[in-house]
């Protein structure tokens, strides 16, 4: 198998400016030699938290413009100007939840849309928390919590109650984690 060439970038733009992204506009060459254009959109990285505590899992329910619907998930925050996503999980956990949590595991990192975003996340466990208060933000003011079992969130998520792709895909991971 031989070397695989790499794309090069002929020019760059930014295609678009907003307040929590940024699309960029590439000229490009591929690996066959053809040129083209490919767009991307630029966010900060962000985190979720699964907070395992005994044998429930703690979710936060809020109203998502972009889909139109209210939507049950793992808590999660964008990292804007934080580069240790540990320090951001702690943030996010207690912002949301009002848990500090006594530890945290990585359990993976993961790409949000690989054909289109330069966006990640970082997914982490806690099963041992400090109970404080809610710090919630503006946008975060019809959030509720809830607690749930492994198998009413394997059944929410079969029912299509839970469509989040990272809240899947986190459960996903933290299943695997056990296995391993």
């Amino acid at each position: 198998m031989g070397k695989r060439r790499e794309w090069k970038i002929l020019s760059s733009e930014v295609g678009f400016q907003g307040k929590f992204l940024k699309v960029r506009v590439d000229q490009v060459e591929r690996p066959d030699g053809s040129i083209g254009t490919y767009e991307l959109v630029e966010k900060p990285d962000f985190v979720m938290i699964i907070p395992k505590i005994g044998n429930n899992f703690y979710l936060v329910n809020q109203y998502r413009y972009s889909v139109g619907s209210p939507s049950w998930e793992f808590p999660q925050g964008e990292c804007k100007g934080i580069n240790d996503l540990e320090v951001c999980a702690r943030e996010e956990l207690k912002e949301e939840l009002g848990f500090e949590a006594k530890r945290l595991t990585l359990l993976g990192n993961l790409w949000l849309a690989v054909g289109n975003s330069t966006q990640g996340c970082g997914i982490f466990l806690t099963e041992r928390v400090i109970q404080d208060k809610q710090q919630l933000q503006e946008s975060e003011a019809d959030l509720i919590t809830g607690s749930f079992t492994e198998q009413e969130i394997a059944n929410m998520i079969r029912l299509g109650e839970i469509r989040s792709s990272t809240t899947v895909a986190a459960f996903g991971l933290y299943l695997l984690s056990r296995k391993i």
